[in-house]
C-alpha cells in the first residue's frame, strides 16, 4: 500500500468515525433546550454541553480537513 492509499484509507475511517459521532451530544443538547435542568447549575451545564458538542464537531471536521489536505499534497492526484 502506497502513502496515498494509506492516507485515503485513514480518511475513510475518520469519515466513518465522524459520521458515527457528529451528533453524539444532540440528545442532551435537546434536553437542555427543553429546560430539562434549570437554575444556575442548569445554565452552566447547558452552556457546557452545547460547547462540548461544538468542540466535538470542530475537532472531527479538523481531523478530516488535515487528512484531506495531506491527501491533496501527496503525489498521485487530488482528493
Amino acid at each position: 500500500m502506497d502513502e496515498r492509499e494509506w492516507i485515503n484509507q485513514l480518511l475513510s475511517q475518520m469519515q466513518r468515525l465522524s459520521d458515527a459521532n457528529w451528533h453524539i451530544l444532540d440528545e442532551p443538547c435537546r434536553a437542555m433546550d427543553d429546560k430539562a435542568w434549570v437554575g444556575p447549575s442548569g445554565r452552566r451545564f447547558d452552556a457546557d454541553v452545547h460547547g462540548h458538542a461544538r468542540s466535538v464537531q470542530r475537532e472531527l471536521r479538523a481531523a478530516i480537513d488535515v487528512l484531506r489536505d495531506k491527501l491533496n499534497r501527496t503525489p498521485g492526484g487530488v482528493a
